[in-house]
């Protein structure tokens, strides 16, 4: 199956600088000032100096020293070259003053179901500043499912992720520090463990954080138009999308009164107005809310639609939460619709 691919080139920041096969960087300045005819000009064109450009051509010392990517983008434009030229030859890319490299392979990303899931978990319990991405939950599984992600598709090392294990009563202690332990044997070697006082929370809050300013801000550009390329995506990338969100934001639940109900949680009343329209495009239609909660907004499906919602959505890898939504479901009865006794209904004659 095709899938869309985001282009990394596009929504990068202005200010990335790459290294790039050296080359390829000697043949591209060379061309292009032969184009344009002198080095000044060159300069001129792509907002540079002409010493700078003479050693981008010429200096063996810029094998190792990385040059401005949109310096590089408008060369190839004067040359009238694909820009997939340019991305073949990028070894890395960093920010002027950088918290670390990152490797991306072929600087294309395929919005897949892989891609579709991280992207729910960030917007679920994630979170992205100008300089570092970061998720936090206290479902562990779901937290290296996102550090996994990072590792495998941006080429980040373990090294270069801070682990956070925050702890909200002191008896938590023995085994917040085992957690600790395992993460560090797991080759986890940033490893941090706070404990929060005045918190009402009872369980351990485990969270990682990458700080890379090219992937913090390329997220931020993308942002702006994921929410379309999300909602023009097939069902399939919706679903993987929605379970992974579900995971981070939703809960199954069953009340006294035998009402049984999926939750989704969220602050923001927009995110969850989009969010309810995803689910109506995989079929979820019977969806209540978002309704103000005191605290924050909510989304409910109620009724038999909740058996929709465990087949095409779920919780994705929160185990936990899968096996509480199946439990709730088996003894869920299955009320078939009768015709009213025309005897004890008069009008219906």
């Amino acid at each position: 199956m095709k899938y869309l691919e985001i282009d990394f080139l596009e929504y990068a920041h202005s200010g990335t600088y790459v290294l790039i096969n050296s080359i390829f960087r000697r043949k591209l300045f060379k061309n292009a000032i032969k184009v344009v005819g002198t080095k000044r000009k060159l300069a001129e064109l792509i907002g540079s100096k002409k010493g700078t450009v003479n050693n981008w051509m010429n200096n063996k010392n810029y094998n190792k020293r990385k040059i401005p990517l949109s310096s590089l983008v408008k060369c190839c434009q004067i040359l009238n070259l694909d820009i997939n030229e340019l991305r073949k030859n990028i070894i890395t890319a960093t920010l002027r003053y950088p918290a670390g490299d990152i490797k991306i392979r072929k600087w294309k990303i395929k919005f897949n179901e892989e891609f579709a899931e991280w992207l729910g978990m960030l917007d679920g319990d994630g979170s992205v500043s100008d300089r570092d991405v970061s998720f936090s939950n206290t479902y562990f599984g779901l937290t290296f499912h996102f550090a996994k992600f990072l590792q495998n598709n941006f080429g980040i090392d373990k090294n270069r992720m801070k682990i956070v294990i925050t702890y909200y009563k002191p008896d938590s202690i023995e085994e917040t520090n085992k957690i600790a332990d395992q993460l560090k044997c797991m080759g986890l070697k940033r490893v941090k463990v706070y404990m929060v006082h005045k918190h009402k929370g009872k369980k351990i809050n485990l969270k990682v954080q990458v700080c890379f300013k090219v992937l913090s801000q390329f997220l931020l550009n993308i942002r702006n138009d994921m929410k379309d390329i999300l909602k023009a995506s097939p069902p399939n990338i919706k679903s993987a999308y929605l379970r992974v969100y579900s995971a981070s934001e939703g809960c199954a639940s069953e009340s006294k009164a035998n009402v049984r109900v999926i939750t989704i949680t969220q602050k923001d009343d927009k995110e969850l107005s989009y969010i309810r329209s995803l689910l109506e495009d995989v079929g979820i239609g019977n969806v209540d809310g978002p309704r103000f909660t005191g605290t924050g907004f909510q989304l409910g499906i109620t009724t038999q639609k909740e058996l929709n919602f465990q087949k095409t959505v779920g919780f994705g890898c929160h185990e936990d939460k899968n096996e509480k939504l199946k439990n709730m479901i088996s003894h869920y009865k299955l009320n078939k619709y009768r015709k009213p006794d025309v005897r004890r209904y008069s009008c219906l004659k």
